[in-house]
């Protein structure tokens, strides 16, 4: 009865079971483990740091396709590390 009443409040659960004794399915977990760092990360790229570049030409004026380029990696890099995503573990 509690069951039932739980899933109707916050509805189905799923579990997810993975071997980390098997290469492929530790690489699974680690993805999965990471995926909510991930999503956030790529929100931050994707809609603010648009918004970073044109706040940083506007401090800075005019400045080179290089030093633009330089930034957003270095920005990009910055909130991979923030969010404590280590791409090697992710992409084995």
């Amino acid at each position: 009865m509690i069951d039932r009443i739980k899933e109707k409040l916050f509805g189905p659960k799923a579990t997810l079971e993975f071997n980390l004794g098997d290469y492929i399915e530790e690489a699974a977990f680690k993805r999965a483990m990471k995926s909510t760092d991930l999503a956030s990360a790529l929100f931050e790229i994707g809609y603010n740091l648009k918004r970073k570049c044109h706040r940083k030409s506007e401090v800075m004026g005019e400045v080179s396709n290089a030093v633009m380029i330089e930034y957003i990696f270095g920005e990009i890099i910055k909130e991979i590390e923030d969010k404590n995503i280590n791409l090697e573990d992710l992409t084995e």
